[in-house]
Parts: structure tokens; sequence; C-alpha cells
């Protein structure tokens, strides 16, 4: 890999803050969680540099995160501990630069650092749990006996109720039963012909949106009316310093309900 001029970056990284500010562009390069994307502006016309050692990457990309246009690039050198990414650039007034993000097997507290990636998750909101800018799905999975004799009348329906949830949509697959729920008041199904005596094994799909990775997250005042441009670039008091996520995943725990 190509050794890079440390004087030379830091030559060109005071240019580009210059022209940034004499166009006063609200130019914001962060390095944030959860995934390394770059949009072809970006890949095509800059440097990259890990670490202390100013050893520049090979833009070798891999594949793509949601969009074709936001672009993986494997990065080397991490070490445990405090790291640098530099990403060098030269700026002109065609290109936007956008947001960056870090992917990988790992999990970010509600203070947005690197933590080990969760292995389990309690009943809860999951933001709170590790997964504070994560965009996905998370599944439950429960294991439970089913004893038909203990129903109150021998005609009366099992539901299983998953109501307090927190999601785009959630699935459900009981046994061989598989069972969609588009919105949360959907969330009364009947599984009394899935289940089986004895042994049971269920699992409960929670899917997320990329509202947690994307933003807006520094809106103040709730959600906005209507979703545009404008709620990412707030100024004044529609603006906080604060990152601003949406809870996710099951809030309750789901419950067997005869009738």
């Amino acid at each position: 890999m190509k050794k890079w001029n440390k004087e030379r970056f830091a030559t060109i990284w005071e240019n580009l803050e210059s022209m940034i500010k004499l166009r006063s562009l609200r130019a914001r390069i962060f390095l944030l969680i959860l995934v390394i994307g770059l949009v072809p502006c970006i890949v095509m016309r800059h440097g990259i540099v890990s670490n202390y050692e100013d050893m520049a990457v090979e833009q070798r990309i891999t594949g793509c995160l949601y969009d074709r246009g936001i672009k993986r690039i494997p990065l080397p050198g991490w070490a445990e501990g405090e790291n640098r990414l530099l990403l060098i650039c030269r700026y002109r007034n065609s290109m936007e630069l956008e947001n960056c993000y870090l992917c990988g097997e790992f999990g970010v507290n509600t203070e947005r650092k690197i933590t080990e990636q969760p292995t389990a998750l309690l009943i809860g909101d999951w933001t709170a749990q590790g997964l504070y800018h994560y965009a996905g799905s998370v599944k439950y999975l429960y294991d439970f006996r089913w004893n038909p004799h203990c129903k109150k009348r021998p005609d009366s329906r099992i539901y299983l109720k998953l109501k307090d949830f927190k999601g785009t949509c959630a699935t459900v697959r009981l046994g061989r039963a598989f069972y969609e729920i588009p919105w949360r008041a959907a969330g009364m199904i009947d599984i009394t012909e899935a289940l089986e005596e004895g042994d049971n094994h269920l699992e409960i799909e929670i899917y997320s949106s990329l509202r947690n990775l994307f933003g807006p997250f520094h809106l103040a005042g709730g959600r906005p009316e209507v979703t545009n441009d404008s709620v990412f670039r707030t100024s004044g008091e529609k603006y906080t310093p604060e990152y601003k996520v949406e809870p996710y995943g099951i809030l309750k725990a789901p419950v067997l309900i005869e009738r």
C-alpha cells in the first residue's frame, strides 16, 4: 500500500476547510457508528488514511449499504482503543460531502460509543441495549409447553397477543405456521391450529426502519408533520445538539389468551 505524506494531507485538509468556510457550506464528515459508506463522488475523488501511521487505505469496494450509491470499503489496521480515520478529497462546487458510517459486528451504546455486539436482549427498547443506530430486524425466540387439556372450554381458541411493540411491522413463526403483522392493531393472532401438544418453538421478528441510521437526529420538538430535506438541517429553535432516535423492539412481553 502506498505511503502518504502527512504534511501534504494536512495542507490539503486545511485548504478544504478554508474553501468550505468561504462558501458557507454546512459540510460535515461524521465518524459514526454501524456503517462505513461513501457516496460515488467521494469514492472517486478522495483518499482515506487510517490510524496514526497515516497508511493509505485501498479503495476496494466490497458491496453496498441499502443503496447502490453507498459503497462499502474495508478498513484494515484497527486496534483496541482510539483510532483515527482521515478523509481527503479535492473539493469542487459540484460535490456535496455526505455522512460516513462505520459498519461491523459490534454494538453502540446510548453515548454512541462502540461496544461488544449484543448476544441477547431484554423486553424493551433495543436502542438502550447496544443497538442505538441499528437498522434491521431482531428475532425474539420463545420455547414453551402446551397442554390442550388445560383449556377452559373444548371449543375455545388460543390467541397470541403482540400489540406492545415498536417497529414498521412484525412476523411470527410457530412451528410450520407463519403469520404477518403489518401494524400493531393486527397483533392479535389466532394460533390454535399451529399449537402442538408438548414443546413449541415461537419466533417473533420485529423490523425497524432506517430512521435511527440516517436520521434526522437533531430535530427538536418531536416528529415533523412532513419529512423532507429541511428536517435534516435544522437551526434555531428546531435544532437540538442531542441525538434523537426512535425506540424499537418488543416493549411488553407477548401473552397467550384463551377466548
